[in-house]
């Protein structure tokens, strides 16, 4: 098994969306296997993939973490296919529960159940990502009806299991 180094950009350095894309740029120059951006309160994450993904050719690109109290899975789901269409078997889905003070304070959110919330969160992610129509209850989640319209088709090693 060959080994991979990734790069993480500070998230909270001030950075502008150029400054961002140039570190990627420069880590795909310089031999990185992935770049891995995170989200605090700086930027957007799948928007600064986009960029990184649309300004690179071969780097990895990956969230590192989209927490899974911020977006509904399905929304979630639809921007990791947005990226894989644009950046197809180079996505790197990241994902996490976040911290209480960010949920709760920033988001207003309660952060009850993190674990079983992430891995219902997980299964219903794997799910759309899949194409499939989404049909999950859980005791943290619940979503039925959605199915992704875009599904990636091409799926990456490091990426989601198959």
């Amino acid at each position: 098994m060959s080994e991979a180094v990734g790069v993480t950009p500070p998230v909270e350095d001030g950075l502008t969306a150029a400054e961002y894309v140039e570190l990627a740029q420069l880590a795909e120059r310089s031999g990185y296997h992935a770049v891995l951006a995170g989200e605090v309160a700086g930027p957007e994450v799948f928007s600064l993939l986009g960029m990184i993904a649309a300004r690179t050719s071969s780097i990895r690109i990956g969230s590192g973490i989209v927490g899974c109290y911020a977006r509904p899975p399905a929304l979630t789901a639809m921007g990791f296919a947005t990226l894989a269409s644009c950046a197809p078997g180079r996505v790197i889905a990241g994902l996490g529960a976040s911290s209480p003070i960010i949920v709760e304070s920033w988001y207003g959110r309660p952060f009850g159940q993190p674990v079983a919330t992430v891995r219902e969160f997980i299964a219903v992610l794997r799910e759309a990502l899949s194409g499939a129509r989404v049909s999950f209850e859980g005791r943290a989640l619940r979503s039925d009806g959605f199915r992704a319209t875009m599904p990636p088709r091409r799926r990456c090693r490091y990426c989601w299991p198959r």
